[in-house]
């Protein structure tokens, strides 16, 4: 739920990703006058922190302090708005619905964060069947929604809480949230690129807890997996940068290279792709693109002589490389 409790704190209190919470003990009252006081994961305080710090690492108190200044009813029906369906919408649920503890089809969370993925616009979906063509929604600021996906998608932003190379981490712009509820019962991983959205849910059938298995652990390996797996052809396109935003994050590269340059558009370098023993060899060539046209060679022989090819895989360590003219692009892949 914090994507979308922040989301609506950038709209309602005029927030952006540097404004400061403290992360701090603090108790709440609720509606039956006991004391509530919420706990981080890690149980430790980190201080004043900022939005992107406390969305990122999945902070709890910050996020308890941004559902009481923002109210609990409004932000019900802010995620109503995106589609979320909860099992009991008459439910008190208190301040503790910015941890997720209302109970939700997993179906109507995916497309809440399909939302999200558009820039805040609505879009129909059905299962098995065609879609809508029909005009749809904006449900939220289209650049609230891309400083929202900023911060999910800023690897550098979470390390404090997943470490350098967790399961949220690719060699591509990938939005990401885990979720692990009370007592590890069950968690998940979800998130999107600029074309997918992917979600993972582990847990046991009798909905029995596990052991000690978080949305990190548990759901985020497959979550990797499949989300590779799935955009393995698909282009690996940036998300749209929100104005004004100041990701302090963001690493300055001096090799940048410019859209003139020639370069090998895909697959990524380093990209990993699997062969599955259940479908033919032939259906399953992987497409591989430069920025003009050239020779393409694998491992120093001739493929053929397009901006875009197709090529049978073959299991092991591939080195790719395309030449033009006058420049030369090189990279590697691995095939399971």
């Amino acid at each position: 739920m914090k994507p979308f409790l922040y989301l609506l704190a950038f709209s309602k209190l005029g927030w952006n990703s540097d404004t400061e919470i403290a992360d701090e003990p603090i108790a709440f009252t609720t509606s039956m006058g006991t004391p509530w006081e919420p706990k981080n994961y890690d149980l430790e305080y980190k201080g004043d922190v900022t939005v992107r710090q406390a969305l990122a690492q999945s902070l709890n108190i910050p996020a308890a302090k941004t559902l009481d200044a923002i109210g609990v009813d409004e932000f019900i029906g802010f995620l109503e708005k995106f589609g979320i369906d909860f099992a009991d919408s008459d439910a008190d649920f208190g301040l503790s619905a910015a941890l997720g503890t209302p109970e939700m089809r997993l179906l109507s969370l995916a497309h809440a964060y399909g939302v999200l993925a558009r820039g805040g616009k609505d879009f129909d979906f059905n299962v098995f069947s065609e879609t809508s063509s029909m005009p749809y929604n904006q449900i939220t600021s289209r650049d609230d929604a891309l400083e929202v996906i900023n911060i999910l998608s800023d690897n550098n932003a979470r390390i404090d809480a997943f470490g350098e190379d967790s399961a949220l981490s690719f060699a591509y712009q990938v939005a990401a949230k885990t979720g692990t509820t009370r007592d590890f019962r069950d968690n998940f991983a979800i998130g999107f690129t600029s074309e997918v959205v992917v979600f993972v849910w582990v847990g046991n059938a009798d909905g029995s807890p596990m052991r000690e298995v978080s949305g990190i652990t548990g759901a985020g390996p497959i979550f990797n997996k499949v989300m590779n797996l799935v955009m393995q052809n698909r282009p690996k396109k940036d998300f749209d940068i929100p104005k004004n935003t100041t990701n302090n994050s963001v690493e300055i590269l001096d090799d940048v290279q410019t859209a003139d340059d020639f370069r090998i558009i895909l697959p990524a370098d380093n990209a990993r792709f699997y062969i599955s023993p259940d479908l033919s060899l032939e259906s399953q060539k992987i497409r591989f693109k430069a920025s003009d046209a050239c020779d393409w060679f694998i491992d120093d022989v001739n493929i053929g002589s397009e901006i875009e090819i197709l090529w049978l895989p073959k299991k092991g360590k591939v080195e790719i490389v395309a030449k033009n003219k006058n420049e030369m692009s090189k990279i590697s892949i691995l095939v399971e």
